[in-house]
């Protein structure tokens, strides 16, 4: 797998995917959430197959089953890469086998097999160029590729399954798109290299430029309610994707959803509190504003904690407006309803 990921690095500086796989989970996170919100937007799936796989009850039994139903919804690409010889192409995954999908190294060849290792997986990364290629033609500009492995153990609790997806969950496809010409590749980067402090002033500069305001100038209700979609959704997408859904404006739009849509200054603090922007001491509960050395940026932050538009607004009157308003925004957009 390692040796997969370091022959993928050429399309990864080319700015065309960003791979992931279970080794980027850090200490002290949910292994398996991170798994499944990974597995679940990934446009390209790619199965690292060896008897190994085929006998990980998770592999199989979990992972295996949702990369396919992705598949035959055509919401993503699961693409065989066979490391060593096995009977893998008679392996049932409901009203199929394995062996339906188009494997790779060329012809099917193990990766064991081939007398120079490189040529194999140079290979493999060619055919995924090709792939990628096809893809941006259609929609895509940045394509996440997730590196299915089986692991020498097994994962804890491997007998449960994957939550399913939410039945009103909209797919928005990875990339990097916008109405106003705008380049997010930089705040992608940072959010990929989780620099959470430098993407959030870079995500407050973006919006501003795409309502055509400059730096020092103040959102504004006119503004946020005409805010172009295409970007909105780029930059929550991005964030939320990078962060394994703990961030982002779809985030925050859900909290405070939970939280009554408040639009009044006093219902507004239970949303503050519950994203970390506002602190609450003593019995009589006295609350205080967090300010900007207060803010956490790391995945340790309460859910939703980041981008902290919210900060930036000073929790005015006009601010509780014009969240709401942008949340609101948001689930136009997403509902093609502009």
């Amino acid at each position: 797998m390692q040796e997969l990921e370091d022959h993928l690095e050429p399309l990864k500086l080319s700015g065309l995917i960003n791979s992931w796989h279970d080794g980027c989970i850090e200490p002290g996170e949910e292994w398996e959430s991170k798994i499944k919100d990974n597995l679940e937007t990934a446009q390209i799936i790619l199965l690292l197959i060896s008897i190994d796989f085929i006998k990980s009850s998770y592999c199989y039994d979990v992972e295996l089953r949702k990369a396919i139903d992705r598949h035959k919804a055509r919401d993503a690409y699961v693409i065989p890469v066979i490391l060593r010889s096995c009977l893998w192409t008679q392996v049932p995954v409901g009203n199929m086998y394995l062996g339906d999908l188009q494997a790779l190294p060329k012809d099917a060849k193990p990766i064991s097999q081939w007398t120079d290792r490189d040529e194999a997986y140079t290979n493999i990364a060619e055919e995924l160029y090709e792939k990628i290629q096809k893809l941006q033609q259609d929609r895509l500009k940045n394509t996440v590729v997730f590196l299915n492995h089986a692991k020498q153990h097994s994962y804890p609790g491997s007998a449960q399954t994957l939550n399913k997806t939410p039945q009103n969950k909209q797919v928005f496809e990875y990339d990097l798109r916008s109405e106003k010409d705008i380049n997010y590749t930089h705040l992608h980067n940072l959010l990929r290299d989780q620099d959470w402090e430098a993407a959030d002033s870079e995500t407050h500069k973006l919006m501003l430029r795409a309502i055509n305001q400059n730096q020092g100038n103040r959102f504004t209700s006119n503004n946020i309610f005409r805010f172009p979609c295409t970007d909105l959704l780029t930059i929550d997408h991005i964030w939320s994707q990078c962060s394994g859904n703990q961030f982002g404006f779809s985030v925050q739009k859900e909290i405070w959803q939970k939280c009554g849509n408040p639009s009044s200054y006093s219902d507004w603090r239970k949303f503050c509190v519950k994203v970390g922007w506002q602190t609450q001491k003593g019995i009589i509960r006295q609350f205080s504003w967090i300010d900007s050395s207060q803010v956490i940026f790391s995945l340790a932050a309460p859910k939703g904690h980041l981008p902290s538009l919210g900060l930036s607004l000073d929790f005015t009157k006009d601010s509780i407006s014009i969240c709401s308003l942008l949340f609101l925004r948001l689930e136009k957009c997403k509902g093609n309803l502009i």
